[in-house]
């Protein structure tokens, strides 16, 4: 009969999370190694990587432009310690590449499948072919005719918008308005009277 010892659990759980940590980092490697040959730009937290440099940013996109004149228009940038190097891409035609020409050649990360069980197969969450159908279906109401038709209603509604932050200025000396709020107002709006 086999003897029960607890060390032999203690090893058991060792040696499987050894193995795990080696296979996450194998596999982030892989995905990351195109990478390898961009520069980087310096990070300030160990822990928190270039991420902790955009929440220290004063004023949004600052610390971009400082980085695009550094290391050009595509760069690796260094996540939080558990998430990958991710590619920085500022270029139009790179851009371009990577949602149009080569959008279901590249790696989703961890977020769409978290974001998959908490919302839903929506089109964020999906790939493949399920993706390319929801696509399918959308892109007629995003053509550019149709866009054209909807500008003077995205005007009249900024109009509108505008007037009332003037409206509530003029009303107080100091105020702080949820930019979020109004704008998801004016969607809404828009999504109502839109064609």
């Amino acid at each position: 009969m086999v003897e029960f010892n607890p060390y032999h659990i203690f090893w058991t759980i060792i040696g499987i999370s050894i193995v795990y940590i080696f296979r996450t980092r194998l596999l982030r490697l892989l995905q990351t190694r195109d990478l390898l040959l961009l520069s980087s730009p310096p990070y300030s937290s160990l822990l928190a990587g270039n991420s902790y440099d955009f929440v220290q940013d004063e004023i949004a996109g600052d610390l971009d432009r400082k980085w695009i004149k550094e290391h050009g228009l595509a760069f690796k940038i260094r996540g939080t310690i558990w998430e990958p190097k991710v590619l920085y891409l500022a270029d139009p035609l790179g851009v371009q590449y990577v949602l149009e020409t080569r959008g279901y050649g590249f790696h989703k990360d961890e977020s769409a499948k978290i974001g998959r069980l908490l919302t839903g197969r929506n089109l964020l969450g999906t790939e493949g072919p399920a993706h390319a159908n929801q696509r399918k279906i959308l892109l007629p109401g995003f053509s550019q005719s149709v866009l054209k038709e909807l500008v003077p209603l995205f005007i009249q509604l900024s109009d509108r918008l505008a007037s009332k932050w003037n409206d509530l200025l003029l009303t107080q000396t100091s105020i702080t308005v949820d930019v979020r709020s109004w704008l998801s107002r004016l969607t809404l709006d828009a999504i109502g009277q839109g064609k």
